[in-house]
């Protein structure tokens, strides 16, 4: 599944299952750096990660770059949820469920 493919299916499922508050895509979250996160629920302090298969995501220097995000965020007092094909083909509702009940009103 293509990271776009990934995202798709996210947000379709976000729909399904609930999530009613509007998502924005590919938010720029930190003020000195050019990360983006591919959902996010700014009010909330929510971003979600589509983890795709494949890219740079299988090189060290991805996953470490990717570390080095996440953890920004975080010290900004983001909530980071990564999600992959896999959770969503397999457990959909678990994956969602958590972020859905962050940031519903």
């Amino acid at each position: 599944m293509s990271d776009s493919d990934l995202e798709a299916a996210f947000l379709t499922l976000w729909k399904q299952l609930g999530g009613r508050l509007p998502v924005k895509r590919e938010f720029k979250f930190y003020p000195r750096r050019k990360w983006r996160a591919d959902f996010a629920w700014p009010d909330c302090m929510v971003l979600v990660e589509c983890e795709g298969q494949g890219g740079r995501h299988q090189s060290y220097m991805g996953f470490e770059n990717d570390a080095e995000k996440y953890n920004a965020a975080t010290l900004l007092g983001y909530r980071v949820f990564r999600v992959t094909s896999r959770m969503l083909k397999l457990d959909p509702a678990g994956a969602l469920e958590p972020i859905i009940a962050l940031v519903n009103p």
